[in-house]
């Protein structure tokens, strides 16, 4: 009986000491096991976005760059119209237009340059290191599948481990490689400024990151549960994942897994998750093409500060240019609705069809028809040429012009009858010189009637040959004075074109201005007109535009 009640206590015994032994494993159910599928299903999806973020980089700065290149295109159709329009009001807003752009285009450059480029590259560098460092766990974590389907990354209704085969987990695609960039955005945007949405966070508790009974050594220090050897790992913490998985020993939960909250705060308090913190704030930093940095304001000039600072230099002279103090500048060439002038202008100058074959293109063809921005230099270049080559050429005609004409009145009015003498007999005694005899010889004097009608014909020349500039008569009144006691009509109060159609453009202008060569060589010297072709004679020159 006493041995029966001995034997049944060791029984008892024996059962308590197994109860006892089994009991960590009900306490602590998720030491050292795998991942759940709600654990690693995330980074799946973290790792194919940190994968994009190379190609919408290259994406948002060819768009950067792309702007910049259309309105240097549109600067330069700009600058081709202006030399080729008849209107010197449209030659000269399509002027200031074109510099108006190609500033936009350089500012924008600079901009790109000295700001947004490394934040491009930082963004690009934070999210591939981040990538590397999760593809890494990924690529362990993924071949940690044994014979009994023990493994570090579950799934299944009886949460057998995994292999990661050609990139996917469980039907699930977890690309841990990197992609060749293409110029395309993010199919997903989960990385932000303000952190990384989708990846859980916080300490395992209650089988709600591990399972309960599959292991994992990846998450243990020691040699019977972890990746010690034949003792226990001497770094209290284990990382993985650069600091998203923690696992901190040091307080007795070995193989407990931590996941770190992928916000800037949640990885500013673990120094291991900085490549997180990084990589949210690069990619949350990230520049668009859309940024203000890159508007095009040529349409509201009115309100563009750069615009001012434009017309304060090139209307007013001046290096402060205003919105204040170039407003009636502003206003005086493109009106009140100054987004309306331009647009019209843009229209006028894309729309413009070539009147000759120029710079390989043939005639007829529309300037927005030139596709690349380097045949369109090479057609502005041609024009410029063959401007150069006609301003040379009404260059040389004006001075011999001049200097046969005004060495013709020098002469006439400043003979004397000393000077003819000098010059002597036959073909050298010229007007107002005349060749008579005396005492049988021959000798050169002067003809004082015809020295008298070079005088009278000087001082009809624009009073003793001093011109008019009628320009700077601001009234109609002073405009029609200037005409008195002149032989020939010299001002006149009238419009740009000569139909009349622009009255409100009227103002004091040359006369005779189509005649005046002096005027002529002026419109050339600006580009204001296109290449000139001219016919002279001894007292007029004539010039028609020719493309």
């Amino acid at each position: 009986m006493l041995g029966d009640r001995k034997t049944q206590t060791t029984r008892l015994l024996i059962a308590i000491l197994v109860l006892l032994t089994a009991l960590p494993q009900w306490v602590v159910p998720a030491a050292h096991m795998g991942l759940l599928k709600a654990t690693w299903q995330p980074l799946c999806a973290l790792t194919k976005e940190l994968d994009e973020v190379p190609g919408e980089a290259l994406q948002e700065v060819m768009a950067i760059l792309s702007k910049a290149s259309e309105l240097e295109k549109e600067a330069m159709m700009l600058k081709i119209y202006s030399a080729l329009t008849e209107s010197e009001s449209e030659a000269k807003k399509a002027t200031t237009v074109a510099a108006h752009m190609r500033r936009l285009a350089h500012s924008q450059r600079q901009y790109f340059m000295t700001i947004d480029a490394q934040k491009f590259l930082a963004a690009s560098k934070a999210s591939a290191y981040a990538k590397g460092r999760l593809d890494e766990f990924l690529q362990v974590a993924g071949s940690m599948k044994d014979s009994s389907n023990r493994g570090c990354l579950l799934a299944g209704s009886n949460q057998n481990g995994l292999k990661l085969t050609d990139g996917a987990l469980d039907g699930v695609q977890c690309k841990n490689s990197a992609s060749q960039v293409a110029a395309t955005t993010r199919a997903t945007k989960t990385i932000t400024a303000a952190g990384i949405s989708g990846p859980i966070h916080g300490q395992e508790s209650s089988n709600r990151i591990q399972h309960s009974a599959n292991e994992c050594r990846l998450f243990g220090k020691t040699h019977a549960n972890g990746l010690g050897h034949t003792a226990a790992l001497e770094n209290p913490k284990l990382v993985w994942a650069g600091g998203y998985i923690t696992i901190d020993t040091s307080s007795g939960d070995d193989g407990k897994v931590t996941l770190t909250q992928l916000t800037p705060a949640g990885t500013q308090t673990r120094p291991e998750a900085k490549p997180w913190q990084d990589c949210i704030e690069a990619v949350g930093a990230m520049p668009t093409a859309g940024s203000p940095a890159y508007t095009n304001d040529t349409a509201v000039l009115a309100t563009s500060e750069s615009a001012a600072d434009l017309f304060g230099r090139v209307q007013k002279n001046i290096e402060d240019g205003t919105l204040s103090n170039t407003k009636t500048e502003i206003t005086a060439m493109f009106g009140d609705q100054p987004e309306v002038q331009v647009n019209k202008l843009l229209s006028n100058a894309a729309n413009y069809q070539l009147k000759e074959k120029i710079g390989g293109k043939n005639k007829g063809t529309k300037l927005n028809e030139i596709g690349t921005a380097a045949e369109l230099e090479a057609v502005l270049a041609a024009v410029d040429i063959k401007l150069i080559e006609t301003r040379s050429k009404l260059i040389k005609q004006l001075n011999e012009e001049k200097q046969k004409k005004g060495g013709d009145d020098t002469t006439k009015t400043s003979e004397t009858d000393e000077t003819c003498q000098a010059k002597g007999t036959g073909d050298k005694c010229t007007s107002p010189c005349k060749e008579v005899e005396e005492g049988g010889k021959k000798k050169c004097t002067l003809d004082k009637e015809a020295k008298q009608t070079a005088e009278g014909a000087a001082k009809q020349e624009g009073k003793d040959g001093k011109t008019v500039d009628c320009s700077k008569l601001y009234t109609q009144e002073k405009c029609e004075k200037a005409n008195e006691g002149q032989a020939t009509k010299v001002c006149g109060w009238k419009g740009e074109n000569t139909d009349g159609s622009d009255k409100s453009g009227y103002k004091c202008r040359n006369g005779s201005f189509l005649v005046k060569k002096q005027f002529a060589l002026s419109v050339v010297s600006a580009a204001f007109v296109g290449f000139i072709e001219f016919k002279s004679s001894k007292d007029n020159t004539n010039f028609r535009l020719i493309f």
